[in-house]
């Protein structure tokens, strides 16, 4: 089986929120994805792992999360500041 990296930018800081927001996406996602290696962001729904690691940019929060996320491992969050945007990029790589 194989994997697509996927991942959503989130302008806030807000936990929470992005969660909240996560957890809307990825129901949609199973939904009109399927449950089952659709390569979509459905198979990250659950838990997000939180990584405030700061990047100067939403591009490098990315890399950030395509570098260290594993395949079957929760959803993996990284913060960016970018100017007066702070915010997360959650996903990672999704089973297909």
């Amino acid at each position: 089986m194989g994997a697509i990296f996927n991942a959503v930018k989130f302008e806030t800081s807000d936990k929470k929120e992005v969660q909240a927001q996560w957890n809307e996406m990825t129901s949609k996602s199973l939904l009109e994805d399927g449950y089952s290696y659709s390569g979509e962001i459905g198979m990250l729904a659950g838990e997000i792992s939180w990584k405030d690691v700061k990047k100067s940019s939403a591009e490098l929060a990315e890399e950030y999360v395509e570098e260290h996320h594993d395949k079957w491992e929760f959803a993996l969050a990284a913060s960016f500041k970018d100017g007066q945007t702070k915010g997360w990029v959650v996903g990672g790589w999704c089973s297909s």
